[in-house]
């Protein structure tokens, strides 16, 4: 982009010291001011979300704290989705630790959920595995109890470097808008993917199930990473994340059912329980997933911003 004698800062009018920002021009002032407020945005956002991470993971700690594993994993997330949202590389040390404690968050959610779903169930197969889980979920709460403190620790010191050391790098490189198109091309991507193999071997293939998980795992990304945008760019993205937590919701049945038939499949050798009753209760599950496989519509989406 030439400069001119009528180029002026798109800010404050400025005419000295201009710097081509995409079509328009900003002083280097403006541009300072500008960094500085972006990178205020980011370090608050993340010195607030390490606060809530870390107090949720010590209250993790506590016999059967369900609400506080769940709230655990949807706050690591979202520090995760932002940090993809950043170009931190995946395997970075930060990344590295997240995942290392969501790997004892996760199963121990799991067993959770399947418990909350079946402790009404009065039927043979359903009250031998809520006991085979619940007797899993003291052993994974062990497990947690010995494991997760130092994990704790670790995080808490490569969190607060990255924030301090790393951070304003990774914030100021950064073209936002650019980013959250590139994040809805590879969406995109994924939905043509399965699409391809759906239409190649049907809804029910193994490849379309593992196509339409990658899916999923990447609506979360998006649902998260737009619920947090809002805030740190000073913009309105409500409808984006609404659309990402229909497309998320519509795969957690699918993702629950698929879970049920794991355990079942699991535990059925250590089941007091018929042979029948435990084919009736896995063809009942397998049903449902057919149906909510088939049920899976998918659209391409609009590639804008906001």
């Amino acid at each position: 982009m030439i400069q001119s004698d009528t180029n002026t800062c798109l800010l404050c009018e400025n005419e000295q010291s201009l710097i081509p920002i995409k079509q328009h021009f900003m002083c280097s002032e403006c541009l300072d001011e500008g960094n500085d407020w972006r990178l205020a945005q980011w370090e608050s956002w993340f010195q607030k979300r390490i606060s809530r991470y870390l107090h949720l993971c010590h209250k993790c700690l506590k016999t059967d704290d369900i609400e506080a594993v769940h709230q655990a994993r949807v706050t690591g997330r979202k520090i995760m989705a932002l940090l993809q949202f950043l170009n931190v590389p995946k395997n970075h040390s930060v990344i590295k630790v997240l995942k290392n404690i969501h790997s004892l968050l996760n199963p121990v959610r799991e067993a959770d959920v399947f418990l909350e779903t079946f402790e009404s169930r009065n039927d043979k197969v359903h009250q031998q595995l809520l006991k085979k889980v619940r007797k899993k979920r003291k052993k994974l709460q062990k497990k947690l109890q010995q494991s997760l403190p130092p994990l704790i620790e670790k995080a808490s010191r490569r969190l607060s470097a990255f924030s301090a050391e790393e951070l304003p790098f990774y914030a100021l490189s950064i073209d936002p808008e650019a980013q959250i198109l590139l994040f809805e091309n590879q969406f995109n991507e994924k939905i043509e993917r399965y699409k391809q193999s759906m239409d190649a071997y049907g809804k029910r293939a193994p490849g379309s199930i593992k196509a339409l998980h990658k899916v999923r795992i990447q609506s979360k990304a998006l649902r998260y990473m737009y619920a947090e945008l809002g805030g740190l760019m000073g913009q309105d993205f409500s409808k984006k994340e609404k659309h990402y937590k229909d497309i998320q919701s519509q795969f957690g049945e699918i993702n629950d059912v698929q879970d049920w038939l794991s355990k079942l499949d699991r535990y059925k050798n250590k089941l007091d329980a018929s042979e029948e009753e435990m084919a009736a209760v896995e063809k009942k599950w397998q049903n449902r997933l057919k149906v909510l496989l088939e049920e899976v519509e998918l659209v391409l989406i609009e590639n804008r911003a906001g």
